[in-house]
């Protein structure tokens, strides 16, 4: 299956990136991914509401967020 476009665009951003632990420990790695997964000009996401509610579970009420479509 082949990339999103927009994906392999930023593919070069990860070079030199061994690993998601090598990426995560050292700064200027992370600094990297940090730019591979900041999507500056994306447009923010939809708000939605959401209310807690519970729903009956095998051991009592179980709490739940529910979102009305």
């Amino acid at each position: 299956m082949p990339f999103h476009p927009d994906i392999a665009n930023r593919l070069p951003l990860l070079d030199g990136i061994p690993s998601l632990e090598a990426g995560l420990s050292d700064p200027s790695m992370r600094a990297q991914m940090e730019a591979f997964d900041a999507y500056p000009d994306a447009p923010p996401p939809p708000t939605a509401t959401t209310r807690m509610v519970s729903v009956p579970g095998p051991h009592g009420p179980v709490p739940a967020a529910f979102t009305p479509l």
